[in-house]
């Protein structure tokens, strides 16, 4: 396995990556900024200042990191979505045609994963409850029921980005009002407000949605 492979595969835009199944032990990063892979994730580094910075790490000709990468503030743990679509490819030999394609696809399964697990999250931060009203709706023994309102849409016209900034918790009822535009929306009036939302797109709502 090649570092230069998952980032091909996880897209981190930096200009360099290594791997080192144990995250211990790296050729000495040339360009930066540079991605640095183990078997269970990754971290990224800006400069070499950035790097040398981390209690533990050695940087002479090779790169030492004596804890592992694992051990540094900033590492991510592989996605479930991304551990399958590594899983999924042979990179022990370099990425085919074919394999790029598969990537490709892949990558747009990975994105919906990672937005329905979005999604669940902050049904579960909230508890299922609406953040407009307060309410919580039961369909079943210890089941309930809430939806993700997007405050400025996803898609064309309004290309609104999918992040819990941008999120709010619903019941149905409070959805429906919102995605017509019958409710204005404002942070201070919230019954629950455990996330941040961000006032641009409150304002989008407000002055283009809600009319």
């Amino acid at each position: 396995m090649k570092g230069i492979h998952l980032n091909k595969i996880l897209q981190l835009e930096v200009q360099k990556a290594y791997y080192s199944e144990y995250g211990n032990w790296y050729d000495k990063p040339i360009g930066y900024p540079v991605a640095l892979f183990d078997k269970a994730g990754y971290t990224t580094f800006n400069s070499e200042e950035h790097l040398s910075n981390f209690e533990g790490v050695v940087l002479t000709k090779r790169l030492n990191i004596r804890k592992g990468i694992s051990s540094l503030k900033g590492y991510k743990k592989f996605t479930n979505a991304e551990k399958l679509l590594i899983e999924s490819l042979d990179l022990s030999s370099g990425i085919t045609e074919k394999e790029e394609d598969a990537i490709a696809q892949r990558r747009l399964v990975s994105t919906r994963i990672r937005k329905q697990e979005l999604v669940k999250s902050l049904k579960k931060k909230y508890n299922y409850t609406c953040q407009i009203c307060g309410q919580r709706l039961q369909i079943g023994p210890d089941r309930y029921y809430a939806e993700v309102h997007h405050i400025k849409p996803l898609g064309s016209p309004h290309n609104g980005p999918d992040n819990k900034s941008n999120m709010i918790c619903v019941c149905p009822n409070h959805h429906v009002q919102l995605d017509m535009g019958f409710l204005k929306l404002d942070k201070a009036t919230l019954k629950l407000n455990k996330h941040n939302l961000k006032d641009e797109y409150i304002s989008y709502h407000n002055n283009v949605i809600a009319v």
